[in-house]
């Protein structure tokens, strides 16, 4: 996740970059396009998270769900 982050950050410094050495429709451009493209990144990377962390969950369950199954076969 940390190259996510330093994506992230190229593209800010990328975004001021342009914004003191473009002209015209182009700084405005680029800035915009940039900043966009950090929050579409920083959209993208919570939802990678969001799924991992419900394959954690989902993991566990069936595991507790198999102790439970094994332990209940050793009680009979």
């Amino acid at each position: 996740m940390y190259i996510i982050a330093l994506f992230e950050l190229l593209l800010v410094i990328f975004a001021f970059y342009a914004a003191v050495e473009f002209e015209g429709t182009m700084r405005v451009v680029v800035v915009l396009l940039c900043l966009l493209a950090v929050f579409l990144v920083e959209r993208l990377d919570k939802r990678i998270q969001e799924d991992e962390e419900v394959r954690e969950r989902l993991l566990r369950y069936k595991i507790e769900g198999r102790k439970k199954k094994v332990q209940s076969e050793e009680e009979k």
